[in-house]
């Protein structure tokens, strides 16, 4: 599996134990963020980093953070990667290549599907 990588969903082999989903979500509660950046701050965390260094790498993180909704509004798919087609908010990045989700509302159990 690619974790993070942005590809067709045909092309995604998720492994024999795992399984892919489809959620009904609400774009408003959901964000889309940059995993490179997690990455970095979970690399210093485990090697115990000072505060402020934690601080600011975790500042960073989520100022990458964008709404899903804004996903769809400003940016498209091109080269496995997400780039912006329009002015999205102040300080959203401009390209995204390993990507993470966040749902931060629950998701019932019928708006959930195995594919």
């Amino acid at each position: 599996m690619d974790s993070g990588r942005v590809i067709d969903q045909e092309r995604w082999d998720v492994g024999a134990d795992n399984a892919k989903l489809r959620l009904v979500i609400d774009p408003e509660t959901t964000f889309v963020s940059d995993l490179d950046a997690y990455d970095v701050l979970l690399k210093r965390m485990e090697e115990q980093a000072g505060e402020d260094v934690l601080a600011t790498l975790a500042w960073e993180y989520w100022q990458r953070m964008i709404r899903l909704s804004d996903v769809r509004a400003h940016y498209r798919l091109e080269d496995e990667a997400l780039v912006t087609v329009s002015a999205p908010s102040h300080g959203s990045p401009r390209r995204l290549k390993r990507v993470e989700v966040l749902v931060t509302a629950d998701v019932a159990t019928d708006d959930i599907q195995q594919v």
